[in-house]
């Protein structure tokens, strides 16, 4: 066989190192040797005269045969020694070629034999190697040699040689080195090398498919869910199988390239520069992808038993070569630097002759090391994703509370991390500081305590995480701190103390309660959180601009105004703050109500300077419209009137007296009692007006339902109620209330009455059914009852629900509801028991008014009054929370000053969402305390579509413009 005669003739222990004088009779530098003595034979000396010299006359002696085909069978019985037809060992020497005639040196090429080359063990191989050698002995070792460096490039091209075969000098005659040269030898050994790792990268490729991939998606039974392998597969695997396409055509070149050149082979560059650049692509795709594919293995090995089993057990495979899969998702990983760094090699003994190949190899280096270099940000990026990852794993909140932070979100990313110190409150404490390990992500400032305690790293959140919406950093650094903790025997070594340099962040809406001193160990430390929370809290602003869930729109600003204490104009007229706006529509025209402590205003909702004081009646506390109705509903000093839409339009635009307004007058509300709050809604199918009344004794609710105007008059109808008039009738009976109430919301079939116990929920038709929610009292044969961590959640609830104030409650769909609190928010089933794991959701604010739209809640702030004006001991606050119902995510805040729900009579209803806040810059000294109506819109999520195909007419216009 080929290789086991290319194997057997390499030089054996017994037998002397060739020297390298006494070459290959086709080496250029080649002498004849003189005689040998006889003893230099490795059998016994043959009896007879002795010849010496190729003179001597040789005696005829049969031809060997050559069986060619002979030498490409049974390859599997390589390494073993062939026995010749006479019983004794042959070897055949693969000589030289006529392919180095290149390096000829003006030497001839001579018949003669080298006599240390062969060695027979008969007596009758040792007179035949004294005696004789003739041409076609020669001839017959070189066509043997060219045969088997032939096989020897098939059988590495196909990974078949032994690993200590597998070099390039192995594959030549020995003698070739000395002839070609130490330079030539190192080139053609580079370029051997790059083969060998190609061929053994493409081959390791394909082994992660056929060891991993297809075990893996075949495996029974399956080793994860199957409705989540697939995608495991994708986030582990990623694109290897588009590498090993990219690849297999590379490799096919070469391999080519190499038979067709070897031994000496010119030059690769032109084969790989065609392929360098469709690398690119796959490249970036997978190594930026590669920390998120090694995470998502780590992870799923330590969470599931028998996926680590089936990777032991595939690791084991003998093509694996006891290599686990992390070896093998590194390969591309390493395989660009490391293909880079042996063709700068390959450079280096590259002659300059090979202009062509130096250029090529110059092309590839640099743009192969260009785009290496532009990996970097990518792959820092993807550390960061997995360093994120890791620490939302491991994050430990405190029980019960549910704080949604969008954690899972594709867009989410870790910004910084490291550890810094906070002082301990307990300052008698023996150690009064305290390591903490700070996450800024890009929505969240967390601090957590690293627990290594037990199998599994936890962070446990020791402070409520600040959205990066509401952090602020303080504009000065408090003074250096020594922090010294040291021992007494410390102390007596004289250990220094460390010195820690401190920055302090807050929570805007909580700058006392949430306000936290951290502290670095260097100056470069702390200016480098300082910076890194500079540039988080821009890129937060960023993102929340281009993705907003709410627009806000100014409808009108100056024309409101309130005087202040430092105001000294006396030349215009002060309105005073909005209290209340509603918008209705006239004649096709959009149209605004506002109202102010001096009146009331009618104007366009698009021209601010339309606005007309249409009624003079001060201390208005809250107004409504119900389009479609013709009906305005007025709340002042306690009572509660409707009056004429047209009519108000009317006298606004002057087309009617003031006086046509006040005969329109109707009055709801009965002669005893105050009137704490009115709202209007639909339920049951009619359009319903509901006011509280607050009597000495107790509190009720009155509800009528509003007659449509395009409803025909009955005769048979019952006649109204006392005090009433035809446009409205009574629905149901009174309902008392306990205590006071705050807030109504219309369901489908009920009413849900905001007072001091909860939510009352009623049906004003049989007010004997009523329940109070949240119920916390939750049956033992409840099914959410066995699980202990429910109770466990269940029982930190209760004592927070039955001190907490109730606003309202929002349907959010499948029958469960969100009852909101000023300071948090609990989910409740149908039945009125806490929903969705007894967790509830807090807000960052303290909440005086909401709204509902949609998906989403909007949360209006409120804050404690520094004066006794206020009779609720609360003034409006600055910010507005956009939520999501269904699991209290925080979605977007809106900032402004003394903001306010102008729309506060219909904030159930679909119509437009009225805020007033104070405009900003404006000289209060000159103008007072101006206010602007905003209005909040939801906006819609972009969808794709195709951009208009350009016509040619509307190109040569363009070309025009820029006179081409």
């Amino acid at each position: 066989m080929p290789l086991r005669k290319w194997l057997s003739a390499q030089p054996s222990a017994s037998e002397p190192a060739q020297s390298p004088a006494r070459l290959s009779p086709h080496s250029q530098s080649y002498t004849a040797p003189s005689s040998r003595p006889a003893s230099f034979h490795s059998g016994p000396p043959t009896p007879g005269p002795h010849r010496s010299g190729a003179s001597s006359p040789a005696p005829a002696f049969p031809q060997p045969q050559l069986y060619r085909a002979t030498s490409h069978q049974n390859i599997a019985s390589m390494g073993h020694n062939t026995q010749s037809s006479s019983g004794g060992n042959y070897s055949h020497y693969s000589s030289f070629s006529d392919d180095h005639a290149m390096y000829n040196h003006n030497r001839g090429i001579g018949l003669n034999r080298n006599e240390s080359v062969f060695s027979f063990d008969t007596e009758y191989g040792a007179e035949l190697d004294q005696e004789f050698e003739q041409p076609q002995t020669v001839l017959q070792r070189e066509i043997a040699a060219k045969e088997l460096q032939e096989d020897g490039v098939k059988l590495f091209q196909e990974g078949r040689l032994p690993p200590d075969q597998e070099q390039w000098h192995k594959l030549i005659p020995p003698e070739a080195i000395d002839v070609l040269g130490k330079k030539v030898v190192q080139r053609q050994s580079i370029l051997f090398e790059i083969l060998q790792s190609e061929r053994d990268y493409v081959r390791d490729l394909a082994l992660i498919e056929e060891i991993f991939i297809f075990p893996l998606l075949e495996f029974q039974p399956p080793v994860m869910a199957p409705n989540r392998l697939n995608d495991f597969v994708l986030q582990v695997f990623n694109n290897v199988a588009e590498l090993r396409t990219l690849h297999e055509p590379l490799l096919g070149g070469l391999f080519a390239r190499q038979r067709e050149q070897h031994p000496l082979i010119q030059g690769i560059g032109d084969i790989v520069l065609d392929t360098a650049l469709k690398l690119q692509h796959a490249y970036e795709r997978y190594v930026k992808h590669y920390p998120i594919a090694e995470a998502a293995h780590r992870t799923e090995l330590q969470r599931n038993p028998k996926y680590a089993d089936f990777i032991s057990q595939q690791s084991d495979d003998p093509r694996a070569k006891r290599r686990d899969l992390i070896t093998f998702l590194s390969r591309p990983v390493t395989r660009l630097p490391r293909f880079n760094l042996l063709l700068e090699t390959l450079k280096k003994h590259t002659d300059e002759v090979l202009s062509s190949e130096r250029d090529s190899i110059d092309l590839i280096v640099g743009t192969t090391g260009e785009f290496l270099k532009s990996l970097q940000p990518g792959i820092e990026v993807a550390n960061r994703k997995v360093e994120f990852y890791t620490l939302t794993e491991q994050l430990v909140f405190r029980r019960g509370e549910a704080i949604d932070m969008d954690l899972y979100s594709d867009h989410r990313s870790l910004i910084f991390s490291g550890e810094l110190a906070r002082r301990k409150r307990a300052e008698l404490e023996l150690r009064s500081w305290a390591d903490v390990h700070v996450a800024l992500l890009d929505n969240y400032f967390i601090q957590t305590q690293v627990d290594d305690r037990g199998s599994r790293r936890r962070h446990m959140v020791i402070s409520r995480p600040i959205p990066l919406d509401y952090l602020r950093l303080a504009d000065s650094f408090p003074p250096p701190e020594m922090r010294d903790e040291r021992s007494f025997r410390e102390r007596l070594r004289d250990v220094a103390a460390v010195k820690m340099f401190a920055f302090t962040v807050y929570h805007d809406a909580a700058p006392i309660a949430q306000r936290y001193t951290l502290y670095a160990t260097s100056e470069v430390k702390r200016d480098e959180w300082v910076a890194k929370l500079k540039d988080a809290l821009g890129l937060r602003a960023a993102q929340v601009d281009a993705n907003r869930f709410f627009a806000t729109n100014t409808i009108n600003r100056g024309i409101f105004c309130a005087r202040t204490p430092i105001t000294v104009s006396n030349d215009r007229r002060f309105t005073g703050q909005i209290t209340s706006a509603a918008a209705f529509s006239s004649a096709n025209r959009p149209m605004l109500i506002v109202a102010c402590p001096t009146g009331l205003f009618v104007g366009q909702r698009n021209d601010s300077s339309s606005f007309r004081q249409i009624m003079g009646t001060r201390n208005v506390t809250a107004i409504a419209a119900l389009d479609g109705y013709n009906k305005a509903f007025i709340m002042v000093e306690g009572s509660l009137y409707a009056y004429s839409l047209d009519l108000m339009v009317r006298v606004a635009t002057g087309q009617s007296p003031p006086q046509a307004l006040e005969a329109s007058q109707e009055k709801l509300s009965p002669r005893s009692g105050t009137v704490q709050f009115f709202r209007i809604g639909f339920a049951f199918d009619k359009a319903l007006v509901v006011y509280c009344v607050k009597t000495l004794l107790n509190t009720y609710l009155n509800c009528l339902e509003v007659i449509s105007p395009r409803e025909p008059i009955n005769p048979l109808r019952p006649r109204p109620s006392a005090g009433l008039t035809a446009s409205f009738r009574e629905l149901g009976t009174t309902l008392y209330v306990p205590r006071d109430a705050y807030d109504v919301t219309f369901l489908s079939k009920s009413l849900a009455i905001a007072n001091e116990r909860g939510i009352t929920i009623i049906n004003p038709m049989n007010p004997q059914t009523l329940v109070t929610v949240p119920d916390m009292d939750v049956p033992k044969d409840d099914p959410m009852m066995k699980n202990p961590v429910y109770s466990n959640a269940l029982s930190l609830l209760k004592p927070r629900v039955e001190t907490a104030r109730a606003l309202g409650i929002v349907p959010i769909g499948n029958g469960d509801l969100l009852v909101i609190f000023t300071e948090f928010g609990v989910w409740i089933t149908k039945h009125g028991y806490p929903a969705h794991g007894a967790r509830f959701v807090r807000w960052e604010i303290v909440v005086g008014a909401y709204t509902h739209r949609g998906e989403h809640i909007l949360l209006f702030s409120v804050l404690p009054s520094s004066s006794s004006s206020s009779s609720t001991g609360l003034v409006p606050g600055e910010w507005v929370e956009v939520r999501h119902v269904h699991t209290g995510q925080l979605r977007q805040v809106l900032s402004a000053k003394d903001v306010r729900l102008a729309q506060s009579g219909s904030r159930t209803t679909q119509g437009p969402v009225l805020m007033a806040m104070r405009e900003v810059g404006v000289s209060e000294r000159e103008h007072g305390a101006q206010d602007a109506l905003i209005e909040i819109i939801e906006t819609q999520a972009l969808t794709g579509r195709p951009s208009p195909t350009a016509r040619p007419e509307d190109l040569a216009q363009l070309w025009q413009e820029f006179g081409i």
